[in-house]
């Protein structure tokens, strides 16, 4: 499932699937178009990054744990495959709902003969 706030450049990942989840994993992923950036500014918090960051062509990844040591994702992907992929999941989510509706306003109990 991805989420993201109106008009941000940032965008919510929670996985599930990709691989299977180790000990303290959330599943949580954050995307942004500013990898290299974002990864700086999680240094200097404090955060730990678990799996070092590597820089790809089409993006990147990271994996960085909170105090705790639960370990997050950190993606890097450019801003219009992220602008792309909010609009295509507020569409889809937007036709389930109208689906769901339709259904649930359709007669029920249809006698059979």
């Amino acid at each position: 499932m991805m989420v993201a706030p109106p008009g941000e450049r940032f965008l919510l990942h929670l996985c599930e699937g990709i691989e299977e989840a180790a000990l303290g994993s959330t599943g949580i992923a954050f995307v942004t178009d500013d990898l290299e950036g974002e990864a700086r500014r999680l240094l200097s918090g404090g955060a730990q990054f678990t799996e070092p960051l590597k820089v790809e062509p089409r993006g990147g990844m990271a994996k960085f744990a909170d105090p705790d040591g639960n370990v997050f994702w950190l993606l890097g992907a450019r801003s219009s495959f992220v602008r792309q992929r909010i609009r295509r999941r507020a569409r889809d989510s937007s036709s389930k709902a109208r689906r769901a509706a339709s259904r649930a306003s359709r007669p029920r109990g249809r006698g059979r003969k």
